[in-house]
């Protein structure tokens, strides 16, 4: 009587640094052989059940069980979700563009399940956009705060300055402890003194 699997785990969501174990079940004459593989059809554990201790979102992805005996053989497949709280993966952008340039910002975090993303005014508090990218042609600083179901939320500050094209004074960084930092001068085009030293507070 040819291989067939009777029973296997059904597809799970589980956070990251649980510990997962997978079952199947097979029936045939002769008995028939259980074996685990992955999504590149690699053997990775043989037997009924597969422990998976700790497990990170590298491992996530879709998961076979076989069972095979003389006869013939019978598979089902396990898709595995992972989920982790929202991360940065980059730092905030402090960027230049002349006057009329309209720049796009990205908000630099990975979570699964997938973040949720707002941007707001440094200025003023409000929001004024939401998704992973914000535009804007106007001078300030501005925040994306990401946000899922897990962990707390992530707040990445990034910064505008528009260069008026008249000007034939380029503005310059200095580096102080390896950051960049803007000099107060003119060169700050269209933004505040005060939203100047929030933004330098805030490099520091």
């Amino acid at each position: 009587m040819p291989a067939s699997v009777t029973n296997v785990t059904t597809s799970i969501i589980v956070k990251e640094g649980q510990n997962v174990a997978l079952v199947c079940h097979g029936f045939g004459l002769p008995a028939p052989i259980i074996t685990w593989s992955d999504a590149r059809n690699e053997v990775m554990e043989n037997g009924h059940i597969w422990q998976l201790p700790k497990i990170n979102r590298n491992m996530a992805g879709q998961y076979s069980c076989m069972a095979s005996n003389a006869c013939g053989n019978d598979s089902r497949k396990v898709d595995i979700d992972v989920q982790y709280p929202v991360e940065a993966t980059g730092r905030g952008e402090c960027a230049f563009v002349t006057e009329g340039i309209v720049k796009t910002f990205t908000c630099p975090v990975n979570g699964n399940p997938k973040p949720n993303i707002k941007w707001y005014s440094e200025e003023t508090g409000r929001r004024i956009s939401s998704g992973r990218q914000h535009k804007t042609g106007k001078s300030g600083c501005y925040s994306c705060v990401a946000s899922n179901s897990l962990g707390t939320a992530v707040n990445i500050t990034q910064c505008l300055i528009v260069e008026n094209e008249s000007s034939t004074t380029v503005p310059h960084t200095t580096v102080l402890g390896g950051a960049s930092r803007i000099p107060h001068s003119p060169s700050f085009l269209g933004i505040s003194s005060e939203l100047q030293n929030s933004w330098l507070s805030q490099e520091i």
